[in-house]
């Protein structure tokens, strides 16, 4: 992937899944990564030790964006490595599954401060240091949920679909220095939906009604965010990917 190489990307939720697979991808391209992770400190320290191995740089932050005091943590951490940011991946978040009637004001509030807000302020914060060290990209993990609505775990739903808006606006705020573009994974084998594909039921109905007729995998998703934070991109900004499956159609 042209563009990645010699450069550091930070990575949100890079313990695991999606963030995970993201993270060492970027490392077989040469690309040093900042692992952030909320709780899992071991798999953080597996994934930059795998990193290293590939012969790139990294390192690991801890932060609960449920905090609001995290993301300005995360921007001070990095400033004190001495770092020139190039990349963003905004790849944390949270999915609580309730229905509508369950879904109470702390779990409205929980999935808008861990999938939406921290990530915009990680993006206020940081954004202005990609520009200054000369430009770079943004890609933002939203879900298809936040595509196309669904049934249960609406505050999820409602902070992804905002979190494609944003990027839309911020690829026009932030052009010509830093494109920003969104994926928007669709069911995809990663721990936060262990329960779905440990379902048989529930993984036959996924597949029987995915075009491609099977679940996705974390390096489905971290593929397609290499080639946006890649100088292959380099003339596409504002855009959401939907990499389902063709489970959206």
């Amino acid at each position: 992937m042209k563009g990645l190489s010699a450069k550091t990307a930070l990575i949100s939720g890079a313990s695991r899944g999606i963030g995970r697979q993201t993270a060492i991808r970027l490392s077989e391209y040469g690309c040093s990564v900042i692992l952030h992770y909320s709780r899992s400190a071991e798999k953080a320290e597996e994934t930059a030790r795998i990193a290293k191995k590939n012969g790139a740089e990294a390192f690991t932050i801890q932060g609960d964006l449920n905090d609001p005091k995290t993301p300005e943590r995360i921007a001070s951490e990095i400033s004190n490595l001495g770092i020139k940011l190039r990349f963003i991946v905004n790849n944390a978040g949270m999915y609580d599954g309730s229905s509508f009637h369950d879904t109470t004001d702390e779990k409205w509030l929980e999935a808008m401060r861990v999938d939406l807000i921290s990530p915009s302020n990680i993006l206020r914060l940081l954004a202005p240091e990609i520009r200054k060290a000369g430009g770079g990209a943004i890609v933002n993990v939203s879900s298809i949920l936040g595509h196309r609505p669904d049934t249960y775990g609406y505050p999820y739903q409602a902070a992804k679909a905002a979190l494609i808006h944003i990027t839309r606006g911020l690829a026009i705020e932030l052009a010509p220095d830093i494109r920003v573009n969104a994926v928007s994974p669709g069911f995809i084998m990663t721990d936060m939906n262990r329960d779905g594909w440990n379902d048989s039921e529930f993984k036959s109905q996924v597949e029987s009604l995915t075009p491609l007729k099977r679940w996705g995998k974390p390096e489905d998703i971290s593929e397609v965010i290499c080639f946006l934070l890649s100088d292959l991109s380099s003339f596409i900004t504002g855009q959401n990917i939907c990499v389902d499956g063709g489970k959206s159609l």
